[in-house]
């Protein structure tokens, strides 16, 4: 539990009850009182009720011990409350603009990935790399209970007429598919336009009843060379 509420800053008291700041974030706590007051905000259709919980809040904005995930879920909503008129609520208006900015941000990531370059190597033809910008992984487990009678990573490509052995390697290309595309979306949102360095790596469990695969590259900001 917090020591204290991480919008207003009030010491939490024995068998005070605390709540979390918000469905995204449980891990900040806020005490009763802002809780109270933050789902007003939220809910309210009336003006005057949302004015007053506003200025509560903006009151509070700069006190020191604001923690910096409360200040921009405030800012958030200080922001989307500009277009409160009360025939919706702030918590549908914030709904709303969330909805948008995702679906904002998937054709952005749609359209980089179009002309995002991926390489198993340290670099392109071509190209030069301006910066480098974080090493990412990724990992996911192939088949939790298969309970395979192939005891081995080998045995599974070296046994490609076995039905089940098919099946496994078909499932962890498909992984291999699914994970590059989550690394690529890692450097997108750290801006890189290119992976390079890109590598799978797979073992097996002791019962043979799983396969965890990880994958790792270096997120890069490349372009061409003049």
């Amino acid at each position: 539990m917090a020591d204290v509420c991480a919008i207003c800053g009030k010491e939490k008291k024995i068998m005070m009850a605390d709540f979390p700041l918000s469905e995204e974030d449980k891990e900040e706590r806020i005490c009763p009182t802002c809780n109270r007051r933050l789902k007003d905000l939220l809910q309210t259709r009336d003006p005057a009720v949302f004015r007053k919980e506003q200025n509560y809040f903006q009151m509070l904005f700069y006190q020191p011990l604001l923690s910096d995930r409360a200040k921009k879920l405030l800012e958030t909503y200080f922001e989307v409350g500009k277009s409160f008129t009360g025939e919706t609520s702030l918590e549908q208006l914030v709904r709303k603009e969330r909805m948008k900015r995702a679906r904002q941000e998937e054709a952005e990531f749609e359209e980089a990935l179009a002309s995002f370059l991926v390489t198993t190597e340290s670099g392109f033809e071509g190209y030069r790399i301006r910066r480098y910008l974080d090493v990412i992984f990724d990992e996911d487990i192939v088949g939790a209970g298969l309970g395979l009678t192939i005891k081995s990573i080998a045995g599974l490509f070296t046994s490609s007429a076995n039905k089940e052995a098919r099946e496994v390697v078909d499932l962890v290309r498909q992984l291999k598919e699914s994970m590059k595309l989550r690394l690529i979306r890692q450097a997108h949102d750290l801006g890189a336009n290119a992976l390079i360095g890109l590598d799978f790596d797979m073992v097996m469990s002791e019962q043979a009843s799983s396969i965890l695969l990880s994958a790792k590259g270096t997120a890069v900001e490349v372009e061409p060379l003049a």
